[in-house]
């Protein structure tokens, strides 16, 4: 699924793209360096919270109900590391 999102301040996004980006980044780090846990880590939750602070500026989906949703799996995800 592929969804493109206008953001306030013009231009466009693929959220799909940069979902994928994240995942390679994490599973890059996880596979690539797998002595060093503190940096892994590291990744997944600056991943979450940079994720968590474009859902909170941009609000990027149509719904309100799934902007929170969004923002509750990145909460669980930070929480879970």
């Amino acid at each position: 699924m592929n969804v493109d999102v206008s953001l306030e301040r013009g231009g466009k996004i693929d959220l799909a793209g940069a979902f994928m980006v994240r995942r390679l980044l994490v599973a890059m780090c996880i596979g690539f360096m797998t002595s060093w846990y503190s940096l892994q880590v590291a990744v997944v939750a600056q991943t979450s919270l940079l994720t968590m602070a474009f859902y909170l500026h941009f609000n990027p989906l149509d719904e309100y109900f799934l902007n929170k949703l969004e923002l509750f799996n990145e909460l669980t995800i930070l929480m879970s590391t």
